[in-house]
């Protein structure tokens, strides 16, 4: 629930400045707002370098939810996100621009979910740098466009309804039908957001959440006999 007028809704760094990322994990970023970044980054030149790993973001307001356009990315990536669901954020998921430093791996998002973000889930701008934008297996789904610029689906790539857990209980776990669960790849990532291991069952699941979550059964009450 936080605010900021012009970067990172939540989080925010001024200057990458070739530092290793800030590293983020196990950790929610939730209702937070901003121009640019509306819960993690923004747009000032110097800005860069992030990882994020087992969070979520979800419906964080303004403009994209995570975003970095900063200079001294030095041989790193500007935003680095593995088993992250990032959802319901209307202003955008993701976006990162090169500014300029040719060492700048440019933007790599694996084993995540990116859903229902408003117009764009993941943007990325090449500039006329190297970096690339490295996305693999990966749900990008329910966004009016999923990719923009030069992000594309890479391997393992999927675009269906997550099936999130439809009511009560995490919200955001993975429904027991869910077509993420097994989905995902070994990144050697060893629990989720909630510290339950990874992987539960043949194969690691999409998202910020490993172990899906059944709906409750349905309760019928009987009047008592006179």
């Amino acid at each position: 629930g936080n605010t900021a007028t012009a970067n990172g809704g939540a989080l925010f760094s001024p200057d990458g400045a070739g530092n290793d990322p800030i590293a983020v994990r196990q950790s929610r970023f939730t209702g937070n707002s901003a121009p640019r970044g509306a819960a993690i980054g923004g747009a000032d030149y110097w800005h860069g370098e992030y990882y994020l790993e087992n969070c979520l973001v979800a419906g964080n307001l303004g403009g994209y939810a995570i975003t970095a356009s900063g200079y001294r990315v030095l041989n790193d990536y500007a935003v680095d996100i593995v088993h992250s669901t990032i959802v319901d954020n209307p202003g955008g998921g993701i976006s990162v621009t090169y500014n300029g430093e040719a060492s700048d791996l440019g933007v790599r998002v694996r084993d995540s979910i990116v859903a229902n973000n408003g117009a764009v889930g993941v943007h990325f701008n090449r500039n006329g740098g190297t970096g690339t934008a490295v996305l693999e297996y990966n749900d990008v789904w329910g966004q009016a466009s999923n990719y923009l610029g030069d992000a594309a689906a890479g391997a393992g790539a999927m675009s269906v309804d997550p099936g999130f857990k439809a009511s009560g209980g995490e919200a955001y776990t993975l429904g027991t039908s869910s077509p993420l669960i097994d989905a995902g790849t070994n990144l050697g990532i060893a629990v989720d957001l909630l510290g339950l291991a990874r992987p539960d069952g043949a194969g690691y699941a999409m998202g910020a959440f490993e172990v899906p979550v059944p709906e409750p059964s349905a309760l019928t009450l009987l009047a008592a006999a006179g």
